[in-house]
């Protein structure tokens, strides 16, 4: 014989107590236990358990003892009688009905159901607040209704499992977030048989108004509103900048400019007049006219500079090619211009164009003036962030630490530091100079509005993205 084989039981496999007072069996081996509550029958063979109470035809009491006679009858008594138990007639218990959902509560206030109660309910929606909600539920009209365990699951929870068998009539859920719900529940008898149709219950927990997809698309709306409507504020502010600066230009050309070629042509004529008549010319004259010339000379760069039509980085080179070539007239110092990565649709700000045009100027003028050089090479390139000018010459050279007032150094470096670039000089006594000068192709307005730093996508983000958008259409 083998060692013995222990199995536990308990009311979580169907008993109904832990106090066992009586026990018996029958012919076919199943074990009868009595209790406080009735009788419970366990097949060992199928773990079964079944239970019979005076509903069965039990008398009421705790049952005291139990018997097994030579026919096979089963005998039962408690206090207030005896009942005899045939096993052979013995039918399986009745399954219980359908479940009901008796009441149904959100916070603790009670919504409408059916005194009957129902088995079935859909459509109840809730409000973003109403997420605390209880249910009712029991098996009516089953002989032993009280003995009845209810199992349940709230489908669309994160833990959407049927829960362990309990007597419990009712369930609170609370904290539920927004989204959809199905709450089923069914009911078993302690010998395990389960109601063929549980009852469920469907609703809805409506989401924040911020969180539907009605607000969120008009929100997407709202912002590409204000997007657009940035990008074409910009565009046209962008549009009236160059046709402020092409009415400028126009202005200086036909108004002021003409107004001092007629003061120089006036006083050339002048001169020529004294000359002939062999008066001795005046020397206030003669001054007005070279004045006249140098902001002529000046006023045809200020146009030049505001002028939209010249945004260009040939239009760059042409105007430093053609100021070597006239540099060049009426002086023996050969001076090579070189373009680096000539790009024709290459685009250059106003700002830098002017200031690096007015820096090339001071750097020739200083190696005509002040170099005593043989040699003198220029080159100018352009990448896809930055505008390079270098300058070289074989003159005498200085002390670069010791920088003297009238060569225009520090003014060269002012110009640079406001462009947002820099300026390097490399000199010696007797060895030359090499000035290099690098900014930023295109130069904004460094005062405008900064608005705090939210991220790359917010609102002020997006603004100074679109602004960044309106000039590089621009430049193309």
């Amino acid at each position: 014989m083998g060692a013995p084989f222990f199995r536990r039981y308990t009311p979580t496999e169907g008993l109904s107590s832990l106090t066992i007072h009586a026990l018996t069996g029958d012919s076919q081996g199943r074990i009868y236990a009595g209790t406080g509550n009735g009788v419970d029958r366990l097949d060992p063979e199928s773990g079964k358990v079944e239970h019979y109470t005076t509903s069965d035809g039990l008398p009421s009491g705790v049952i005291q003892a139990a018997y097994s006679d030579r026919r096979g009858n089963l005998w039962f008594a408690t206090r207030h009688g005896i009942a005899r138990l045939v096993p052979g007639t013995l039918q399986s218990p009745r399954p219980p009905p359908a479940v009901r959902i008796m009441t149904v509560k959100v916070r603790s206030i009670e919504r409408p159901v059916s005194a009957a109660g129902e088995t079935s309910l859909s459509g109840l929606l809730l409000r973003p607040d109403e997420d605390q909600v209880e249910f009712g539920f029991t098996a009516p009209r089953f002989r032993a209704s009280s003995e009845l365990l209810y199992q349940y699951r709230l489908d669309g929870a994160p833990s959407a499992e049927w829960s362990h068998f309990s007597s419990a009539r009712s369930v609170n859920f609370a904290n539920l977030p927004p989204g959809s719900y199905r709450f089923v529940v069914q009911a078993a008898s302690p010998g395990g048989l389960r109601v063929a149709s549980p009852a469920s219950v469907a609703f809805r927990i409506l989401p924040p108004f911020w969180s539907t997809w009605w607000f969120q698309l008009g929100a997407v709306t709202f912002l590409l509103g204000i997007a657009y409507g940035s990008f074409r504020y910009r565009m046209q502010l962008v549009l009236e900048r160059e046709q402020l600066r092409m009415r400028i230009a126009t202005d200086l050309h036909d108004d002021i400019g003409s107004s001092l070629s007629r003061i120089a042509i006036w006083s050339e004529v002048a001169l020529q007049q004294a000359d002939r008549s062999g008066n001795r010319v005046p020397q206030p004259l003669a001054q007005i006219g070279g004045l006249a010339r140098e902001m002529i000379d000046s006023m045809s760069d200020i146009v030049w500079a505001v002028n939209p039509k010249f945004d260009r980085f040939t239009d760059l080179a042409s105007r430093m090619r053609r100021y070597v070539s006239d540099l060049g007239v009426g002086t023996n110092l050969p001076i090579s211009f070189t373009i680096h990565r000539e790009d024709r649709h290459a685009s250059i700000g106003p700002v830098p164009r002017r200031e690096v045009f007015l820096v090339f100027k001071e750097a020739l003028n200083n190696v005509l003036r002040h170099a005593g050089c043989t040699e003198c090479s220029a080159s100018l390139s352009v990448d896809a962030r930055w505008l390079t000018l270098r300058v070289r010459d074989n003159g005498r050279g200085f002390d670069a630490e010791i920088r003297g007032s009238g060569q225009g150094l520090d003014g060269m470096a002012r110009r640079a530091e406001r462009l947002g670039g820099t300026l390097l000089v490399e000199s010696a006594p007797g060895r030359g100079t090499k000035i290099e000068l690098r900014v930023p192709r295109s130069v904004h307005d460094r005062t405008a509005w900064k608005g705090p730093h939210l991220g790359r996508w917010s609102l002020p983000g997006v603004f100074r993205l679109l602004w960044g958008i309106g000039d590089s259409r621009r430049d193309r």
